[in-house]
């Protein structure tokens, strides 16, 4: 397994501190496709990263719950230009519009345009059944964006999300496909390592440690460099 170091920059003994310095995000630019839910045939081989954001961009450390944090922005950012990954909202931040613009200008702050957020996951109605409801409303939607809008399938795209995807009725489809973060740490280095090799080919185990990121470690480093920060500051 190959890996890289995403962090852009590090201190002489630790990983680099990125400070959350969001004292206000302004409105995003017009997204590339007022009918962001429109039809589109995509082509086989394209990268698609279908991105939650709480519990992936943010941490229950931080405050308010609606903060992004800029290391777990920019950590993402480097998956998407080592790649050439485009990007799908599953998140319920692309169901309301003032989150939503607040996302994509915290995206473009670091480097990933708008125009690469190509569309959101269709909002499907709840449904009851022998899986964890917002597991499976969460993978019946990527689902149903995937059949949708690639009639010839999708070999490299990869679902980013604290909710484990794999309890539903779709666990087979996203083998291979999945990478599970914690609501403590977020996109760790660990899943940002293991998101890079998923779009690349490379697939390694769902369960294999790299896809764990709950260690006290990761969940020091980010404590430490002021994950936890508030609109105003």
């Amino acid at each position: 397994m190959a890996y890289f170091i995403f962090d852009r920059k590090k201190s002489k003994t630790t990983p680099r501190s990125t400070s959350c310095d969001d004292s206000s995000l302004k409105e995003s630019s017009v997204p590339w496709n007022n009918n962001k839910n429109s039809i589109m045939n995509i082509e086989k081989n394209e990268k698609l990263i279908f991105l939650d954001v709480d519990g992936v961009l943010n941490t229950e450390l931080m405050t308010p719950k609606d903060a992004l944090h800029t290391k777990l922005l920019e950590r993402l950012s480097d998956v998407v230009n080592r790649t050439g990954a485009k990007l799908v909202l599953s998140s319920t931040w692309r169901l309301h519009t003032v989150y939503r613009a607040k996302l994509l200008a915290a995206l473009a702050r670091v480097g990933i345009d708008s125009i690469l957020v190509i569309g959101d996951t269709p909002r499907l109605p709840l449904r009851l059944g022998p899986w964890p409801p917002a597991e499976q409303q969460r993978s019946a939607e990527i689902y149903t964006w995937i059949s949708e809008n690639c009639p010839n399938g999708l070999l490299n795209w990869c679902a980013i999300d604290d909710l484990n995807l794999l309890e539903s009725a779709y666990s087979d489809f996203f083998m291979n496909h999945f990478v599970r973060t914690t609501k403590e740490a977020g996109l760790s280095q660990s899943c940002a390592i293991q998101l890079h090799n998923f779009l690349c080919g490379d697939k390694p185990r769902i369960d294999d440690n790299t896809s764990s990121n709950s260690g006290e470690e990761t969940r020091r480093e980010i404590v430490s460099n002021d994950v936890i920060c508030q609109e105003g500051e």
